[in-house]
């Protein structure tokens, strides 16, 4: 079978491949700019955008004869510009808690996740893992009340903590940590949404954390809750 050797004129061909790349580089493109993003978010999205944008670009391509290699280097460009916008850690495992801004030191880092296994206890309702990231000695403030030991808590709102970080989904915007010798702190910054107990939930909330090693092992020493509606 003969080829179809129709071509438009360069300057024409040139300018419909760049359409066709800002094609893709706007759909592709990620906002805001430096966001975590989960790759599973990543796929999803993909999943429901890729077949759109394919098909806009059949139809552009199909005008005036214009063939899909004639437009391969504006394509990849497209695609390029829009990976930029999707920073290396959508490569990462997935995280309950994925930072927006974050600026843990190293020496602060097994720390920081302990803090993030707590968390991710509480969500699968694992009562027992979650305790035991908490020191005997742990002293938790929240909302004007104290629970001064792992025990007080357990026996008070350690089940009402796991029931509404299961049923509310919890997004970090901001993490900053630090740590001096067998001492760190974690301050987390993150919003809440969801429905608990038949009630829509909507807040920011900010959270303190010190932890102490012992041996290779970071447990919470003190926790500081505070939230409040979301604008």
């Amino acid at each position: 079978m003969r080829r179809d050797t129709t071509l438009l004129r360069p300057p024409v061909r040139r300018e419909k491949c760049r359409e066709v790349g800002e094609l893709f580089s706007k759909h592709l493109h990620w906002h805001p700019a430096g966001m975590r993003v989960d790759p599973r978010v990543v796929r999803d999205w993909a999943r429901q955008r890729v077949s759109r944008i394919l098909e806009q670009a059949r139809r552009r391509l199909g005008e005036g004869g214009l063939r899909m290699n004639e437009c391969r280097k504006w394509v990849v460009w497209g695609l390029l510009v829009a990976l930029v916008a999707v920073p290396a850690s959508a490569h990462d495992a997935p995280r309950a808690a994925q930072a927006a801004t974050a600026t843990v030191e190293p020496a602060a880092q097994a720390a920081a996740t302990s803090v993030d296994a707590f968390h991710a206890a509480l969500v699968r309702g694992d009562q027992s893992a979650a305790v035991a990231l908490l020191a005997d000695d742990a002293l938790i403030f929240e909302s004007g009340g104290a629970e001064r030991s792992k025990a007080e808590y357990a026996s008070h709102h350690l089940a009402a903590d796991a029931a509404f970080a299961a049923a509310t989904t919890r997004t970090v915007s901001r993490r900053s940590g630090h740590a001096a010798g067998d001492l760190a702190w974690i301050a987390t910054e993150s919003t809440t949404t969801g429905t608990f107990r038949d009630r829509p939930v909507n807040s920011v909330s900010t959270e303190t954390m010190v932890l102490r090693r012992t041996g290779d092992t970071w447990r919470i020493v003190h926790i500081h809750w505070s939230s409040a509606k979301a604008e």
